[in-house]
């Protein structure tokens, strides 16, 4: 509740602000909306986008008890953060933001865009479950050979490239989408997950065994990793 009190203050004193400078009431509800996205993409259970995802499910509140309750959690951070998204680009539309110019004030890149297509890769091999090692350096390989051939013939990105999705993988991020794509939760323990570099986060963190929130940790410090990793790579190299 305090990150939506903050977020309505902020709200408010810029809505307030931009009205002064005159602007209109249909920006102001673009604002509004984006305010209501950002809500929702915070997947936090709170008593707006929980109640409403209850509401849209059917799901009495005397219902909800221990055995049933991360189920419900983890269902409702994946909806929440999908009708976000929704909204985020109905508040931009109505704004009057176009997505082309935002493209051009990002202007990420070929490099960079590689990057992102590499998170994409380990999406598709988590979402057809390939396990084998070689088939998976296989795919990897396909978006720094492209970018390597067609753009750029820089040996040391392309090996960036093709080395982001094993790295992804063995931190875990892999196992974290399976859970997803088997709309499941993540058990709270899960000894049966065969990663050495998870075990070592876990370890470290001072947990007896892998469990969600270790998994969770690991996969964010890959995300860490990888933008280091490849920042490195493509200015130092």
């Amino acid at each position: 509740m305090d990150f939506i009190l903050i977020l309505l203050i902020i709200f408010g004193v810029y809505a307030f602000y931009q009205r002064k400078k005159g602007k209109s009431w249909k920006s102001l509800m673009g604002l509004a909306i984006i305010f209501l996205a950002v809500l929702f993409i915070e997947p936090s259970p709170d008593p707006l986008t929980f109640g409403a995802y209850l509401s849209y499910k059917g799901i009495e509140f005397s219902s909800i008890n221990a055995s049933n309750l991360p189920a419900i959690i983890f269902n409702f951070e994946i909806w929440s953060i999908l009708i976000g998204v929704f909204l985020l680009f109905i508040g931009i539309w109505v704004y009057g933001i176009k997505p082309k110019k935002i493209l051009e004030k990002v202007n990420l890149g070929r490099f960079n865009l590689c990057v992102g297509l590499s998170f994409l890769v380990v999406i598709l091999i988590s979402y057809f479950n390939i396990v084998n090692w070689t088939t998976i350096l296989i795919i990897s390989a396909i978006v720094p050979l492209i970018y390597f051939t067609t753009y750029r013939k820089d040996k040391s990105e392309a090996f960036a490239l093709l080395t982001v999705p094993p790295l992804l993988i063995l931190f875990g991020l892999k196992d974290l989408l399976r859970f997803i794509f088997d709309k499941i939760p993540i058990p709270e323990l899960l000894p049966n997950l065969n990663n050495p570099i998870v075990s070592w986060i876990s370890v470290n963190l001072g947990f007896v065994q892998v469990n969600n929130i270790s998994l969770v940790i690991s996969v964010f410090i890959s995300f860490i990793i990888v933008f280091l990793y490849v920042k490195v790579l493509k200015e130092r190299f």
